[in-house]
């Protein structure tokens, strides 16, 4: 296993945390499965604000998946970080939309 940190706004990382502990999962697996789609689908990294404060998040990355992510950012010219904090933005993205769906059935 690898560890990774890369550094995310805070109010994004409370987020996080706090969809986290609704759901009583890691945060480091909900980001290793995002990480693992990004690169699957080629899909766009999302644009990061570098405006107030920053945490740091460290996640554990298995070797075969480290391998892949280097792969990945050499081909896309892009940052470590950036990728990873894309996914983090999938995963909120994701439970946003999660959230919408059971409010609106909710609905009379």
């Amino acid at each position: 296993m690898k560890v990774v940190s890369f550094k995310v706004e805070k109010v994004t990382a409370e987020r996080a945390w706090n969809i986290i502990r609704r759901d009583k999962g890691r945060l480091s697996n909900a980001i290793r499965e995002r990480v693992e789609r990004i690169i699957k689908y080629n899909m766009p990294l999302v644009p990061t604000s570098r405006e107030g404060k920053h945490v740091i998040i460290t996640v554990k990355i298995p070797e075969e998946l480290f391998q892949q992510i280097q792969k990945f950012i050499k081909e896309r010219g892009v940052t470590q970080s950036e990728l990873f904090r894309s996914a983090l933005y999938l995963f909120i993205e994701d439970n946003k939309t999660k959230l919408d769906e059971i409010n609106s059935l909710s609905l009379p």
